[in-house]
């Protein structure tokens, strides 16, 4: 049978606070940034090997090395290739603003709700310095 997990007889306010509040402002804003999406696949044979030889380095270091920072630090390398992809324009539609800055959010899932970490000047980090958890 089915069972009723809400039931809401009267409109309600409910005052937004905390990680909630700062949940909602982040993602009202990125609705204010056009989006794109792009897909290929890609052969990662070389990226699994690298892996497989760092992370008896990265354990002893007592960092778990996942692909993460390597994806990350690709996708900067691709901006700082590429651009053409994430300019701004100004509100004239007059100049456009190439930045050199890479600053790549991660969507996590966690039991508090959806969290963006925000990695400031990717293009600047190496690797160890965004390799997840220690």
């Amino acid at each position: 049978s089915s069972r009723v997990l809400w039931t809401l007889a009267v409109t309600q306010l409910e005052p937004i606070r905390g990680l909630k509040r700062t949940m909602v402002k982040t993602m009202m804003a990125a609705n204010q940034i056009p989006h794109f999406c792009y897909s290929d696949e890609v052969i990662v044979d070389a990226l699994i090997q690298l892996r497989a030889s760092l992370k008896p380095l990265a354990d002893k270091q007592g960092i778990k090395l996942t692909y993460m920072p390597f994806l990350i630090k690709a996708a900067s390398l691709a901006l700082r290739d590429y651009p053409v992809s994430t300019p701004t324009m100004n509100e004239d539609a007059s100049e456009i603003l190439y930045k050199g800055s890479h600053n790549i959010g991660v969507a996590m899932d966690t039991p508090n709700g959806l969290i963006v970490p925000n990695i400031k000047g990717v293009q600047n980090l190496r690797l160890p310095r965004h390799t997840g958890d220690r």
